[in-house]
């Protein structure tokens, strides 16, 4: 059977600290090398631009090395991108750029034009497939774990052959799989937590009989291996060299007749009905997937770590004003891939932390960005609106659309109606009893907002609020204003009778760290109207909606992992849209990205044939990465209208 590796270089390894480099290099870097030319077996290597780049600082004969083992075949570069960026998290324009700049890398420091990319952080969505075929790359690297959870169709030996992926445009890419079981395996062995014989044994466990199988047994951080980062205070020490085991494992593999080849070996394999099959992700529960078990997804790139909403939000802006001012300066672009790694989102130590926002906000104001924001106006009434009050409610009607406000919880919608599309309301409040299941047992409602403290009691705007109603130039606000023992909280409900569309504004100000998720602005569709072909669409970092057709399986990509984990999945929302609907009528939400960014969620229910199909979103959540936030801030804006759908 045939194996290969690929050891992933990321000199911006989030909990290394700049000082620690030059060691790195020493002990993780030259070591594999070493090991390459020694031992002649053939080796993926993946890096970043950024990596190449930096690495040359501190030892340009590093490169020439590398650039020596790629002229002579004795490695396989991998590509990367200028950053280790999420593909699924950010616009396509920024991926396009990232894959450009790092290929302008790979080809000036190693004269090399790589065919095959690892995703990054392995996080895929059939958005981002496009970027690569325009960048050149033929062949992408993905986690085969998650992948095979996610899609019933995958038979288990499609694992040992290419196969082919869709982007959300039916264009193909060929796919060969990495593991995060195999390689959380080889790392075990790396450091000694298993022997050499129960590392075979597993490995013999997990071979195909068949000569044009193949199998990738690693394919992770090279920083791992013979280097400690003291993330964790049960990491193991380091005794001996490690390169030494691995040496020992490699040679004994291959006196057990095991081949190595580079990782495009695997792509010569003779066509069979398990190989270069076409292959689409489009599990509405995993809009987008990543590596390793389930508390490691999307949302510890978007909404946790020590303040990814903030510094997300601030990407975005310089984003909309790269476009808005026609940005052509390559540097400029390079500077903010740079901005927007993955590596700043997770466990960054507190001095880089520190240094990157430093660099930031520097950045931000050498490039005296603005941005506009909507304000109430002082203007006289606006026309054709019809404001009543009756029964401690509050209803508003336009020229096409209508809504109806709760204050006794909160200023919620209790019906929103745009009569174009249904005479019944779209979405709005289900009561308590409506679904005949203890557990769907409460009341269900629209606009409002929901913090969940770890080990807490819910934390809701779901009460009797003092309110006021201004004139806008568009139409009428209705804001409200509450405060506790956390912080302040501001909220306006946004009726835009010229755009026939109604926003939903939260200002949060927390004096408190909150251990645990804020979400606010649920848009909960009326079951008796959206009852079948139902399904969601958005971009996960692609140039055209991707489209998720729910059917009877139940998921909320809202519910918590474990009590560390809030939650376990999201949609990315890169291009600001999201729409819900069915074959005839459909919800069309848009995020405003002049303010805080905010990643979406959703909840599809079948509970004793009803539908609880419900929109939220997502400012905060909790996992392994999060850290103390002092002064929690956020402002949000959400627009929601609503359509005929033209979909079959």
């Amino acid at each position: 059977m045939k194996l290969f590796l690929i050891f992933h270089i990321n000199i911006c390894f989030s909990s290394i600290e700049e000082s620690e480099r030059k060691q790195v290099i020493k002990r993780c870097y030259w070591p594999l090398l070493n090991l390459i030319q020694e031992l002649k077996i053939p080796v993926g290597i993946e890096a970043s631009g950024y990596s190449l780049e930096e690495i040359k600082k501190i030892d340009p004969e590093f490169i020439k090395k590398l650039k020596f083992l790629i002229k002579k075949k004795y490695c396989e570069l991998i590509g990367s991108g200028y950053s280790q960026l999420i593909g699924p998290l950010t616009p396509s324009k920024i991926s396009d750029y990232n894959l450009k700049i790092g290929n302008k890398i790979y080809s000036k420091y190693l004269k090399t034009n790589p065919k095959i990319a690892l995703i990054n952080e392995q996080a895929f969505s059939a958005g981002i497939v496009d970027n690569y075929l325009d960048n050149g790359y033929k062949t992408i690297i993905m986690d085969w774990d998650n992948c095979f959870k996610s899609n019933i169709e995958i038979k288990k030996k499609y694992f040992f052959f290419p196969q082919k992926v869709s982007s959300s445009t039916k264009r193909r890419i060929n796919v060969i799989w990495s593991s995060s079981i195999l390689f959380q395996k080889f790392q075990r062995f790396a450091q000694s937590e298993i022997g050499i014989d129960e590392y075979i044994n597993f490995i013999k466990s997990k071979k195909l009989n068949n000569k044009n199988s193949s199998m990738c047994i690693y394919a992770s951080d090279l920083e791992a291996i013979n280097y400690r980062t003291k993330r964790y205070k049960a990491e193991s020490k380091i005794e001996k060299s490690e390169w030494n085991r691995i040496k020992c494992l490699i040679k004994k593999l291959l006196e057990k007749n095991f081949i190595f080849i580079k990782p495009s070996g695997a792509l010569n394999s003779n066509r069979n009905k398990y190989s270069f099959n076409n292959l689409e992700f489009k599990n509405p529960a995993f809009p987008c997937l990543t590596k390793k078990q389930q508390k490691y997804n999307i949302l510890r790139w978007a909404v946790t770590g020590r303040n990814d909403n903030k510094i997300n939000s601030y990407c975005w802006k310089i984003f909309y004003h790269f476009k808005r001012n026609n940005i052509k300066d390559l540097n400029h672009w390079k500077k903010l891939c740079y901005f927007w790694s993955s590596d700043f989102r997770t466990h960054i130590t507190l001095k880089r932390w520190k240094n990157y926002l430093k660099q930031l906000n520097l950045y931000i104001k050498k490039i005296n960005f603005k941005h506009e924001k909507y304000k109430a106006s002082k203007v006289n009434k606006y026309r054709n609106i019809s404001l009543k009050k009756y029964q401690e409610k509050i209803y508003i009607k336009g020229k096409h659309i209508e809504i109806l406000l709760n204050p006794k919880r909160g200023c919620s919608i209790e019906k929103f109606y745009d009569k174009r599309v249904s005479n019944n309301y779209l979405f709005g409040f289900v009561p308590h009893g409506y679904y005949e299941d203890i557990s769907h047992g409460v009341d269900f409602y629209s606009g409002h907002l929901v913090i969940e403290p770890l080990g807490k009691h819910k934390i809701t705007d779901l009460f009797k609020i003092n309110h006021r109603i201004k004139n806008w130039k568009n139409g009428l606000i209705v804001s409200s204003f509450f405060k506790n023992n956390f912080g302040k909280f501001g909220k306006d409900i946004i009726f835009d009778n010229k755009n026939s569309k109604i926003g939903i504004k939260y200002n949060i100000n927390f004096k408190k760290n909150i251990n645990g998720s804020i979400r606010l602005s649920h848009i909960t569709l009326n079951p008796e109207i959206f009852k079948k072909d139902l399904y969601y669409q958005t971009h996960n970092g692609g140039k055209i909606f991707e489209k998720f057709n729910l059917n009877q399986k139940s998921f909320d990509h809202g519910e918590a992992v474990s009590h560390l984990i809030s939650a376990n999945q999201a949609i990315g929302l890169t291009e600001n849209l999201v729409n819900l609907g069915d074959k005839s009528k459909k919800i069309c939400i848009n995020i405003d990205r002049n303010f805080d960014a905010q990643v979406g969620m959703i909840s599809f229910k079948k509970v004793n044939k009803k539908n609880f199909f419900r929109l939220y979103f997502s400012v905060k959540e909790h996992d392994d990465t999060s850290r103390y936030i002092k002064n929690f801030n956020t402002k949000v804006v959400t627009w929601i209208s609503a359509n005929k759908s033209n979909h079959k």
